[in-house]
Formats: structure tokens, C-alpha cells, sequence
């Protein structure tokens, strides 16, 4: 017995079509109708899209589990799209060595989505010694990373992206200078009116105008993890016209929320990098817009409350996002669009109020969320005959309530009770319905 989704728009080949798509044994059977037998999933005003892969995520295993734990953390992420997640080394222990990478990837394999265990780039993420990681990759490790810290040393770097570049091996990198990011929130005004320790753009803008003259020297794949400065946009786009294999990611949180968040002094505001001004954020939304980023990535970083509920100097810096992933970049989209006179209306009540502008971004967000990540694991995710059935239905003006809606275990959500816009109502792993109207309903 097939699925077909009917009544609803396609994304297939950049654009929106209004046809039926039909899902059997696991794989995209077509375009067409449904067969004697198939269940039919009636979705007007609906978006199909290949589900979602998450290149940013953190687990909390081992060593974190007191902040929420991989099996609820998967169904998170289905709930919000996604079907692939790259979980994040920094763990206690590390992710450095093959045994470790193995444990973890052992652990993960019965969760209902799967799970894409990164490896740290410096043994114990110390930074001082890069890993083994020729044995890495023939273990499977496809991507590297010392997130939570940036991979500072000029000469580990170099062997990192050296050994990285000989084994096809992405090198992740947290771009910040560490002597400029001691600080709580964005620096400016703002900080100094606070009284906050200030981090300011050129801390992470100077670390990566080394690193692709580093990727240059060495022919190493490099991507740049959350982005959060006008300027770190236009060096990797120099970078990818020059022909370097340099790709880059942005978060929701940076495309929605801005430093004056902080004015509450809630520490669920905290993260690195920090929250910037609202110029920074339109700047970032328009390059969304513009193509410049090739995957929108959560950074979904669980916290235990007592980590929180703290003065904000001595928070833990990190936000939740899995479930908000698509609406709250959604939301901040069509607010960019209002602002820029692109639309009318930054809440449409159905899909019939979408203008040609709206699609367009929507397409944009879509591809952000779901086929640019997936190129960057070197991976095809997209809509067509043969390839594999992971598949999401979106309403694009339906409303999700921010805060998980009872599936979080931590509460550093920065979108509680905020209504936003878009939701997630099926998603399909591997031909099975895992999540309806919004619900997982198991794998």
C-alpha cells in the first residue's frame, strides 16, 4: 500500500506544482494518483517538500542527558521537519577518537530519525592536537567540528584541513576569535547601556577571512556554522565565486530575534554567537533571501532549567529550536517581505493570499531547510521518482505556538507563547508516517 498526498503544492526542480505525489516501498513512485489500496493524505493549501536535515544539533550524549535526551530530541525533530540531524561533538566525553564515534552512532541507530554523529576536530576539543582523521573517515565520519569553541590555532587548523581535504572530510567551524567573545550579547550600545560584556561582529568576520585563506592553501571543504555578521556573508561569498568549496549556515534565531531581546535581562536569550541588531538581522534575512546561504540549521542546544534561570553573565548560552525551525524562519520572512513592500500581509490566512514574492521566498526557506544541507553531507534530497520517501507537508499559514508545545523537556525555547507562522502537519521517514496533523504518531 502507496501514500499519496493530493491537493497540494509540489516542490520539484526550484518551484511550486500542484500535483498529486505518491510514495511506495520507501521511495518517490511519481507524480500520479493513487492506487487501489493507497492511503491518501488530503492537503490543500499544503507544501510537499523533501523533509528536513538539521547540519547543527546537539544531543546532550554522552554526558548531557540531564538536559533531554536523544530518544525525545528525535521526535522534536520530526515534529519540526526534519528526518536527518548532525549532532555535535562537544560532549563529555568528546567525540575525538573512532571508539567514541562508534558508541555514539551505535546509540542513535534505533532512534526514528537518524542521526549523523559529527567528530570533534582537536582531541578533547582542546584545540591543541588535531584528531586522527584518516581513521575517522574510513570509520564514516563525514563531518568535523569543535563546536561550542572555534578550531583557533593557525597550525592545528592548517592539519586539520590539511587531512581533512585528503579524505573529502567537512571541517565545521564556530568562527570566533576567543580573545573577542568573552562576552554575554552583542557589543554596542546596547551592551554598554546593560552593562553586559559586548562580543562584536569582527570576532567572528576575522576568523573566517583566515580560514578561507586557510581552505585556499589546503583544497579543504568548509562550512561555517551559524552566522551571525553582515560581513561574514560577503567573505564566503567571495570565497564560493573564487570556486572554494566554502558553504555556510544560519539559524532562526538570528534571522528572528534580535539583541534587544536581552532588554529582559532572560537568560534564554543568551547564545553564541550572540542575538545582533536589528540592521544585522534584515541584512541576514536578505541574503537568505538572495541565496547566499545554503542551509538553515537550528543549533538546538537543550539546557537543564537550573543553566537558565540564572543572571544572564552566568548563563549557559543556547537556545532550543527544533520544532520552530520552519515557522519561526517562516515568520521572519514574511516580515522581512512586509517591511521591503515585497507583500501586503505578513499573516495570510491561506495559501490563495501567497503572492509571487511570498512563493518565491517560501521555495527559498524550503531548499534552505531541506536540499542545500543535504549537498553539504554530499547527499541528494529532492523530489523525484526513485529517491527515498522522506517527505514533510507544510502549511505556510497555518499557526504554530513557540515553545514545543509539551515536547521539549528543557525550557530554553526562545519562541514560547509566540505565535508564529507556518506549521508542520505530516512528515513521511522512509515511506511511514511518522508525525500527522502535527503529532508523532511512532516510526
Amino acid at each position: 500500500m502507496g501514500i499519496v498526498v493530493t491537493g497540494a503544492e509540489v516542490l520539484v526542480d526550484g518551484s511550486l506544482q500542484r500535483v498529486p505525489i505518491r510514495i511506495d516501498e520507501a521511495r518517490i513512485a511519481g507524480f500520479e494518483g493513487p492506487e487501489r489500496g493507497d492511503r491518501v493524505i488530503e492537503a490543500p493549501g499544503a507544501v510537499v517538500a523533501p523533509a528536513f536535515t538539521d547540519l547543527h544539533a546537539h544531543l546532550r550524549w554522552p554526558g548531557g542527558e540531564v538536559a533531554d535526551t536523544p530518544e525525545d530530541i528525535a521526535i522534536q525533530a520530526l515534529r519540526g521537519g526534519f528526518t536527518t540531524v548532525v549532532a555535535m561533538a562537544n560532549t563529555v566525553p568528546a567525540i575525538d577518537r573512532v571508539e567514541r564515534w562508534r558508541a555514539a552512532t551505535d546509540r542513535f541507530a534505533a532512534l526514528p530519525v537518524e542521526v549523523v554523529q559529527a567528530a570533534s576536530a582537536t582531541m578533547e576539543r582542546a584545540g591543541d592536537h588535531a584528531v586522527d582523521v584518516e581513521s575517522l573517515a574510513k570509520a564514516g565520519v563525514r563531518i568535523i567540528s569543535d563546536d561550542g569553541d572555534p578550531l583557533w590555532r593557525a597550525d592545528v587548523a592548517v592539519a586539520v584541513l590539511e587531512a581533512a581535504a585528503s579524505t573529502g572530510v567537512v571541517v565545521a567551524q564556530h568562527a570566533t576569535i576567543p580573545e573577542l567573545s568573552r562576552g554575554v550579547m552583542n557589543a554596542g550600545a546596547l551592551a554598554d547601556r546593560l552593562g553586559y560584556d559586548g562580543v562584536p561582529e569582527v570576532a567572528e568576520v576575522a576568523l573566517v577571512a583566515r580560514d578561507v585563506a586557510l581552505v585556499r592553501a589546503t583544497g579543504a571543504r568548509y562550512h561555517l556554522q551559524h552566522v551571525s555578521a553582515r560581513e561574514s556573508v560577503n567573505v564566503v561569498r567571495a570565497a564560493q565565486r573564487e570556486g572554494l568549496a566554502v558553504t555556510s549556515e544560519i539559524t532562526p534565531h538570528h534571522l528572528g530575534l534580535e539583541e534587544s531581546e536581552l532588554l529582559s535581562h532572560d537568560a534564554r536569550f543568551r547564545v553564541n554567537p550572540p542575538l545582533r541588531t536589528r540592521a544585522t538581522r534584515m541584512a541576514l534575512l536578505e541574503a537568505l533571501l538572495g541565496g547566499a546561504f545554503d542551509a538553515i540549521a537550528t543549533d538546538h542546544a537543550p539546557h537543564p532549567e537550573r543553566a537558565k534561570t540564572v543572571p544572564v553573565q552566568l548563563a549557559a548560552p543556547g537556545m532550543l529550536g527544533l520544532v520552530e525551525a520552519f515557522p519561526a524562519t517562516w515568520t521572519a520572512v514574511l516580515d522581512q517581505l512586509v517591511l521591503r513592500g515585497s507583500i501586503e500581509d505578513a499573516r495570510p490566512e491561506s495559501s490563495e493570499h501567497l503572492g509571487d514574492e511570498a512563493r518565491r521566498a517560501l521555495v527559498r526557506v524550503l531548499e534552505a531547510l531541506a536540499i542545500g544541507p543535504a549537498r553539504v553531507l554530499g547527499r541528494s534530497r529532492e523530489l523525484r521518482r526513485g529517491e527515498l520517501a522522506d517527505v514533510v507537508v507544510i502549511d505556510p499559514c497555518g499557526r504554530t505556538i513557540g515553545g514545543g508545545d509539551g515536547a521539549y523537556r528543557s525550557t530554553n525555547s526562545p519562541w514560547a507563547t509566540r505565535e508564529l507562522v507556518g506549521s508542520i502537519r505530516w512528515v513521511v521517514r522512509r515511506g511511514q508516517v511518522v508525525v500527522e496533523e502535527g503529532r508523532y504518531v511512532g516510526a
